[in-house]
């Protein structure tokens, strides 16, 4: 079952390009676009889950 009123966050780690969809108090759906700005991938090898990043 897919909720109509969900927020959703998409980002594109290669380019930096997000889109956030956000439901307000009024069932209004918010859209906020952007770059984020292109940030090195790491290796999977390299990947810890119980670090903190900086998004």
């Amino acid at each position: 079952m897919i909720e109509e009123d969900a927020d959703e966050d998409d980002y594109n780690l290669l380019t930096g390009d997000f889109i956030s969809k956000k439901t307000d108090e009024n069932g209004n759906q918010i859209t906020t676009k952007g770059n984020r700005g292109i940030k090195p991938l790491l290796n999977l090898e390299d990947f810890d889950a119980s670090s903190t990043l900086d998004f």
